[in-house]
């Protein structure tokens, strides 16, 4: 008696145990089918779709369907990021600043290289139209101006301290004029020119 009771509860177990596998597999399913569907409704956000594709790949790795819409859309996302660079690049070099930066806001923040680049090209436009306000400034001879503007160009690389600290001390110090070879100045001296 204790013997078939102990196999019924072996089978009750046995039959029982696996269903919680069976769960979890159904769950991760349902898991990549919601993310899916969600990124269907983000239309605008390419990089939010190709997230959700891709985890949704990842949950469910039988399904075919999610692995190669991943792979899809974050080609075309790398693609488009790349295009919209170069543009900006060209825009840039032909000197049309309004348009590299336009092109350069367009890059998505999925590729950290692409993204990183268009951060730093955003950058030096922004300080090429800040040399641009320094040198009409210069021009108009407003050295205030011409001060102020120059503490606010930077780099994100730059480990030198910033360049108006040079300008400052030109000004107040009153070399902004004066030759900066010294031993250049004393042949000219010397030469009479």
């Amino acid at each position: 008696m204790n013997l078939r009771r102990a196999i019924r509860i072996s089978s009750l177990l046995l039959i029982f145990v696996p269903m919680p596998a069976m769960h979890a597999e159904e769950k991760a399913k349902q898991q990549a089918k919601d993310l899916a569907e969600k990124a269907k409704g983000e239309n605008n956000d390419r990089v939010k779709q190709v997230q959700d594709y891709c985890a949704a790949a990842q949950l469910d790795p039988k399904e075919k369907k999610y692995a190669d819409t991943c792979t899809s859309y974050r080609t075309g996302l790398i693609q488009d990021d790349t295009a919209f660079m170069v543009s900006a690049i060209a825009f840039y070099k032909s000197h049309d600043l309004d348009k590299a930066e336009s092109q350069a806001k367009l890059v998505s923040s999925y590729d950290e290289k692409l993204s990183g680049q268009a951060r730093f090209l955003l950058d030096r436009i922004r300080n090429e139209r800040l040399g641009n306000q320094v040198q009409a400034a210069w021009t108009k001879g407003d050295f205030q101006t011409v001060i102020t503007l120059a503490e606010s160009i930077t780099t994100r690389t730059s480990k030198r301290p910033p360049m108006h600290t040079s300008i400052t001390s030109a000004f107040t110090e009153g070399t902004w004029n004066k030759p900066r070879n010294s031993r250049r100045a004393i042949l000219r001296k010397q030469s009479g020119n």
